[in-house]
Formats: C-alpha cells, structure tokens, sequence
C-alpha cells in the first residue's frame, strides 16, 4: 500500500468516526431537548422550586438554566464536527 492509499483509508476510517460522533450528539440534543421541555411543564405546574417526597428541594429554574447551557455547548460541537 503506498502512501496516497493509506490516507484515504484513513480519511473513511476519521469520516466514519466523525459521523459517529455527529449521530451521539444528535441523541444528546434530543434528549437536552426533551428534558428542557419536561422541566419547563414542572415549572409550570408546580412553580420554580418544589420538595420531592425524600425531602430534598428542587430549584426547577436552575436545572432549567443548566440544560439550555448544556443544549447550546451541544448545538455548537454538532455544527463543528459537522463542518468538518
């Protein structure tokens, strides 16, 4: 094998991976998405804050805060390995 065959294996060895990592990423915005909406339902229902039958408090807002962050670190390392 010379050397212009062994880089094109590895650019469809480094593309394949690259769509790997695009399509577990995706699942994670969905999922981001999905919880987002989840939380911003509970807000609604119940307000910013509630108390979970163990006791403990949950500051809806923050979780709620916490997940856009989340979404948009995962929305801008999709456009990235997407771009190249």
């Amino acid at each position: 094998m010379d050397n212009v065959e062994r880089i094109i294996e590895s650019s469809g060895v480094l593309v394949e991976t690259m769509k790997k990592y695009l399509y577990i990423v995706d699942a994670q915005i969905e999922r981001l998405e999905a919880a987002i909406d989840g939380i911003q339902q509970v807000v609604l229902e119940e307000g910013q804050s509630s108390t979970l039958p163990n006791g403990k408090t949950v500051n809806w807002r923050e979780k709620l805060c916490s997940r856009e962050k989340e979404l948009k670190i995962m929305k801008e390392l999709r456009d990235r390995i997407a771009a190249s």
